[in-house]
């Protein structure tokens, strides 16, 4: 009863201490809102994505053969074998040249002579690359993909040989052996293209980019209430002289009470301001909510809200100058909002940042608000974040525990 009266006592000292402050209070909060605009607006410019044009290359067809124009007449038509990252057309080599020239094409591939004729009598063939010198990154990757072109060719060719081995006994005209082969090459090529894409792609969802404004609103309003939170705790800290404070504990005051004295009047604070900005988001972004999604968002922020709070309370009880405290705490602020992903979306991060993010409680719960409110989700798990407050409420408990016993 006694400990109650105690951390009530000074729940209404800090309240009392601080109405002569109260009139700066609106300029305190709203200079890190300028600054937060600037950066997020600075990051959407630089995050927004720009329509790439596919690479554009062109074929030349020097062999007269109507089986190799008809191959090349399937890979041009083909564009989905390229992942819509190339356009090709057939022209003659002048053609080529001339839009090599006027910077219009980024490469030409030469079909050479007696292509076909030297595909099916065994003989090594190659398709010759001529590049843009004003576009070297797209020649390179015209060549890799020739390569890759080639590399089923010779597959396919390999397969050829050994049915023309049985073919020359069973038919004796040449011509329909040879249209044999060639269907048979196209159905080899054909299966050997199917079986894997000459580009490989990986598709990773943005969510940055697909949803730019709500992402980066979020974003703002997750940064926001961070700071917030940390600058009410200093607007509320109060320095007692060594006298005051050895008096204090005479009374049999703890540090634990007065800091959870000082904690609660910073967490009812913050909520107050932290509903008006949540509920300008909804509103501005017209997000239509269930009850159960209101829920779901109150107990991520409010897991994540005591967790900071309770790593900036700890952070006082370990430092006793005041000019550490300010820059650990700053230090410690500024790399949990740049590891949640809220200033640069995470994705961009290497991959052996993203996957020791998951150990970073400022991560999680912008994850999961952004899978509620970006996603539409329906599950959240709050283990981690449970986790994370649970070591935290431990740990200042701990550190309290063991200052209060040294200064004894």
């Amino acid at each position: 009863m006694q400990r109650i009266k105690h951390y009530w006592m000074f729940l209404q000292i800090y309240s009392k201490q601080n109405k002569r402050k109260w009139f700066t209070f609106p300029l305190i909060l709203l200079s890190p809102l300028i600054i937060i605009a600037a950066i997020l607006w600075m990051m959407v410019n630089l995050l927004q994505v720009e329509n790439i044009e596919p690479i554009k290359i062109a074929i030349v067809n020097q062999d007269d053969a109507e089986e190799t124009e008809m191959l090349i007449n399937m890979l041009a038509e083909t564009e989905e074998m390229f992942a819509s990252y190339i356009a090709m057309e057939v022209l003659e080599e002048a053609e080529a040249e001339e839009e090599i020239l006027a910077n219009e094409l980024s490469a030409y591939i030469v079909f050479p002579e007696r292509f076909i004729e030297d595909l099916f009598i065994g003989k090594q063939v190659t398709l010759p690359v001529v590049g843009n010198v004003n576009k070297k990154m797209d020649s390179m990757i015209v060549k890799e993909i020739v390569d890759s072109v080639m590399r089923h060719i010779n597959t396919s060719q390999a397969n050829i040989l050994l049915i023309n081995r049985y073919a020359k006994e069973m038919m004796e005209d040449d011509e329909a052996r040879n249209d044999y082969l060639f269907e048979q090459f196209l159905s080899f090529f054909l299966f050997a293209l199917g079986k894997d894409s000459i580009i490989t792609t990986d598709e990773a969802e943005n969510i940055a980019t697909t949803s730019l404004s709500k992402y980066y609103s979020l974003s703002a309003i997750f940064i926001l209430t961070t700071v917030w939170l940390w600058l009410i705790y200093l607007f509320i800290h109060r320095d007692e002289a060594a006298r005051l404070e050895e008096r204090i504990r005479l009374y049999g005051v703890t540090t634990l009470q007065q800091l959870l004295a000082k904690m609660t009047l910073v967490f009812v604070i913050h909520s107050v301001l932290s509903i008006a900005l949540w509920i300008a988001f909804i509103q501005s972004t017209k997000a239509i909510f269930e009850l159960e999604d209101y829920g779901r968002l109150f107990m991520v922020f409010l897991l994540y809200t005591i967790t900071l709070l309770v790593i900036l309370a700890i952070i006082e009880l370990i430092t006793s100058s005041l000019k550490s405290r300010l820059l650990l705490q700053l230090v410690v602020i500024i790399l949990l909002v740049i590891c949640s992903g809220a200033i640069v979306p995470v994705i961009y991060f290497p991959l052996y940042i993203q996957d020791k993010l998951s150990f970073i409680f400022s991560y999680e719960a912008l994850y999961w608000l952004q899978e509620i409110i970006l996603r539409d989700r329906l599950f959240v798990s709050y283990r981690s974040l449970i986790q994370f407050t649970g070591i935290g409420l431990l740990a200042l408990f701990t550190i309290a525990l063991i200052k209060e016993r040294r200064q004894l």
